[in-house]
């Protein structure tokens, strides 16, 4: 399982088509480490992290 955290944030850039033109996207979720998650999933593997370490 992969940790939020274990990956540092950046903004992702994704071309758009055969136009040299890109898409910025700021959501972690579209980081190539976290493409398969939902955000909802993110949060709560980092809740699980935090209470366990409480």
């Amino acid at each position: 399982m992969l940790k939020t955290g274990s990956v540092p944030y950046r903004v992702t850039e994704v071309a758009e088509g055969p136009s040299p033109a890109t898409a910025t996207f700021l959501t972690i979720t579209a980081m190539p480490a976290y493409l398969s998650k939902s955000m909802e999933e993110l949060r709560h593997g980092g809740m699980l992290r935090q209470s366990a370490t409480a």
